[in-house]
């Protein structure tokens, strides 16, 4: 995307990429293969802190999940919002941004461990409802701070700027497909097979 606008259509065209990859898998469970990407409390922040992983209600059916996962997304483009609130400078926001990024990739990867065995029948219904989650960001008021932010740190710091936008698309965290397609050396840092 050359834009420097971060729009809640870049949210929907993320979602639909989701949605397309989830539906393109066979319909072959693999609840017998190892669940990848280690235990919970492994993860380590940038620095090598550990991330602390907060305990999560165990959702019960693909609709359920697709919820827990978009909230999840939801949760975290909203905290950047509040680190982002009032435009600071990148190099006072930068780690604090990474580390919260870090977070919720873990959080999302263990959600993603829950979606991968499902059928592609029940991934498209947990992809739905991640859709009907995502599309509510665009109107919440948070989200135009969030935006503006966005835009302003575009001809100030490429690589911060970059950072920010990839909250819009950290729902693909969840999806192991679309991960390992769209971005393989995070899955591979993430033990994503």
């Amino acid at each position: 995307m050359t834009s420097n606008r971060v729009y809640p259509v870049f949210l929907v065209v993320a979602l639909a990429a989701l949605v397309v990859g989830a539906c393109s898998k066979s319909d072959k469970p693999s609840a017998g293969k190892p669940s990848a990407g280690g235990t919970p409390g492994a993860a380590s922040q940038p620095g090598g802190a550990p991330v602390k992983q907060e305990p999560a209600a165990q959702p019960a059916t693909p609709k359920e999940l697709g919820e827990k996962i978009g909230a999840v997304y939801l949760e975290a483009m909203q905290e950047a919002a509040k680190l982002v609130e009032g435009k600071p400078a990148p190099a006072d926001v930068k780690a604090k941004v990474e580390a919260l990024k870090e977070k919720y990739v873990q959080q999302l990867v263990e959600l993603g461990k829950k979606r991968e065995p499902l059928t592609a029948q029940d991934k498209a219904a947990v992809d739905s409802a991640i859709s009907l989650a995502v599309m509510k960001a665009g109107n919440e008021p948070w989200y135009k701070g969030y935006s503006e932010a966005v835009q302003s740190y575009f001809s100030k710091d490429q690589e911060f700027h970059k950072l920010l936008t990839s909250f819009n698309i950290i729902g693909q965290y969840a999806s192991f497909d679309l991960l390992k397609k769209q971005e393989p050396k995070e899955a591979a840092r993430l033990g994503i097979k």
